[in-house]
């Protein structure tokens, strides 16, 4: 709710295997069901510019995850990550990672984090 309230839009993910499905097979916006304009074709949606990423999570963890994105195409591959977790990644850089957060994180060090990497979209 944080990042939605600074003008972010913010897709989530329960574990690292939905985490990897959004990634590559993103959802389609819906479409009203009478444009008042003729009808444009659907842009396909982007690629997020950022990934918050948890190291442990169910089913599909943080460094799975990253050992998974990490042999996508890479128009996905290059896509930033920032570690928020309570566990010190080993050795970030080869994982991929530009940033690693504590747990808790402050709000403002978070903020700080996501305009490094993301476009705001509002």
């Amino acid at each position: 709710m944080i990042l939605e309230s600074e003008g972010y839009h913010v897709g989530t993910a329960p574990n690292g295997k939905l985490g990897l499905e959004l990634l590559t097979h993103p959802p389609h916006p819906p479409h009203p069901p009478h444009p008042p304009h003729p009808p444009h074709p659907p842009h396909p949606p982007h690629p997020p510019d950022l990934i918050l990423l948890d190291l442990m999570m169910p089913v599909m963890n943080g460094y799975e995850f990253l050992e998974k994105k990490n042999e996508l195409p890479q128009e996905l591959k290059a896509i930033p990550v920032v570690v928020l977790s309570a566990l010190q990644p080993t050795t970030p850089s080869l994982l991929g990672v530009q940033e690693t957060l504590g747990k808790p994180v402050e709000i403002k060090v978070l903020l700080d984090s996501v305009k490094k990497y993301a476009f705001y979209r509002g």
